[in-house]
């Protein structure tokens, strides 16, 4: 998280930052090891996107969820991994709350979360029955038929 503080040195001197910390008691800690005295501190809320403020509102298409369905299935059918088939059509999509949703995903996936895992933190994007769907794909080894299925 980013804290922002105004603090002062020994000297009298009125100094603003920013830090990255984990807690507003380790930015205290990390301010004070700095020598200088807070004064104000606080937490910096991240600011949000449309797409993240009104999600139902940048819902793909039908079609358009069919395409990325496909383009998954082939890409993956090809033996491309499943974090460069994802990084790569996050960068072609042209829906801004697809392009939303498939980054995300992309993260979840680098940090060990499985497809359907990913999938199921977008109920806007992905329907629940196409989440179960993957969900069985991936248990059953055949995600790529599945995708393929759920795109027909």
């Amino acid at each position: 998280m980013t804290v922002e503080y105004i603090a002062y040195t020994w000297n009298g001197h009125r100094v603003r930052g920013q830090v990255d910390t984990d807690s507003l008691d380790a930015a205290y800690a990390q301010i004070e090891g700095e020598q200088l005295v807070p004064y104000h501190v606080r937490a910096v809320l991240p600011t949000r996107t449309l797409v993240e403020r009104f999600p139902r509102l940048f819902a793909p298409s039908a079609r358009q969820l069919i395409e990325l369905t496909l383009q998954l299935a082939a890409l993956l059918k090809s033996g491309v991994a499943m974090r460069r088939a994802l990084s790569t059509m996050a960068g072609e999509s042209t829906n801004p709350g697809l392009r939303t949703a498939v980054t995300t995903m992309l993260a979840d996936v680098e940090s060990g979360k499985r497809l359907s895992e990913a999938l199921e933190t977008h109920p806007s994007v992905f329907p629940d029955f196409y989440v179960r769907l993957v969900r069985v794909g991936e248990a059953s080894g055949g995600l790529i038929f599945t995708l393929e299925r759920l795109a027909t």
